[in-house]
């Protein structure tokens, strides 16, 4: 499916200029609250660029300056360990991969499905809107405070031989997140080698990897033109990666009843959309410039993609059995779920 660049645009812009209004509340019983975002990320990915600061920017508005965030420049602890790290007090919030979690996590992977959606925007308020629903109650985010979700775009294969069916696929070793992304990438015939996204470049660029599982726009957020010969590009995803934004539990209840609630009609959707608008632009950035090389754009026939249907139908069966071993009725869940994704592709495509 082909997404419209001036559609994405104006709905970036939009989210990113319109002053949401704070709820009207007395503020006199509120106190000043600092919050440390821990930063693995690099400056100029389109996470930190596109959500983060623009949540910050947005927290420090409607608590008038009350609650302010901060950056690390460097990161307090390793990707995995997000979770112990905001819950040990060192960092008040961080970016949690939640695959990295999928032990502790499993409802928010409906997020991550297979050949669910390409565009983040979607997936991720999708997520957004399924959790409120359906997972809230479920209570897997006990012992933090839970800000927001928020996707990736579907995955497809980057790699750095040419990939044009499912036999060339089996053997080849490919970069992915640990957990449920890894499986799927073992699931279609090849090697998972699951590692940080900050590790991705040297990986592939010093031959560790044969290729990335991800999706367009890490060819330029880690410029791997040079050593990508062909990418997959799966409609609807080979996965997708979700995320989500948490905080210390203690240091949510330290902020004041009116602001927490300022804070929160900033936040959820809102986190979602602001990522999602600004990764979807990356990519089709990167698509734009991926033309002007010699990078092969193969897009499955047929046959290809009913090889991976067939090999990944494993995932949704396996996250429907769990969520109902948490009491939520998963197929009600998966149903409004992929509606939401439908629904909000459709929108941004027209």
């Amino acid at each position: 499916m082909q997404y419209h660049l001036k559609t994405l645009s104006t709905a970036l812009a939009f989210i990113t200029g319109v002053s949401f209004a704070a709820p009207a509340v007395a503020q006199s019983e509120c106190n000043d609250v600092a919050l440390l975002f821990n930063n693995f990320l690099p400056p100029n990915h389109t996470f930190w660029a596109g959500g983060f600061k623009p949540w910050a920017d947005d927290v420090a508005r409607v608590t008038d300056g009350r609650v302010s965030v901060t950056f690390t420049t460097a990161s307090l602890a390793p990707p995995p360990k997000q979770w112990g790290m905001v819950t040990d007090g060192i960092a008040d919030v961080a970016m949690q991969v939640n695959p990295m979690e999928s032990k502790r996590l499993h409802l928010p992977n409906i997020g991550g499905l297979p050949f669910v959606g390409n565009l983040a925007t979607a997936r991720g308020v999708a997520l957004w809107r399924t959790h409120e629903k359906f997972f809230a109650s479920a209570d897997e985010f006990k012992g933090v405070h839970l800000v927001g979700h928020f996707s990736n775009p579907g995955a497809g294969l980057i790699a750095g031989d040419m990939v044009d069916g499912i036999d060339s696929i089996d053997g080849m070793k490919f970069w992915t997140i640990g957990g449920p992304p890894a499986d799927i990438v073992s699931a279609i015939g090849a090697v998972p080698v699951p590692a940080p996204g900050e590790e991705m470049f040297n990986m592939f660029s010093k031959g560790v990897v044969d290729g990335l599982a991800t999706n367009w726009g890490a060819m330029k957020i880690w410029n791997a033109y040079r050593y990508t010969k062909s990418y997959v590009d799966i409609p609807g995803g080979l996965y997708a990666v979700d995320f989500s934004v948490i905080m210390n539990q203690g240091k949510w209840d330290s902020i004041c009843a009116s602001d927490q609630e300022a804070i929160t009609a900033v936040s959820g959707e809102t986190i979602a959309r602001n990522v999602g608008l600004f990764v979807d632009q990356f990519d089709i950035e990167t698509q734009k410039e991926v033309a002007e090389t010699d990078i092969k754009v193969v897009k499955p026939d047929a046959a290809f993609m009913s090889a991976l249907e067939d090999k990944l139908q494993y995932a949704r069966d396996a996250w429907m059995a769990k969520a109902e071993a948490r009491g939520v009725d998963g197929e009600a869940a998966l149903a409004y779920y992929l509606e939401q994704v439908a629904e909000l592709t459709a929108e941004l495509s027209n």
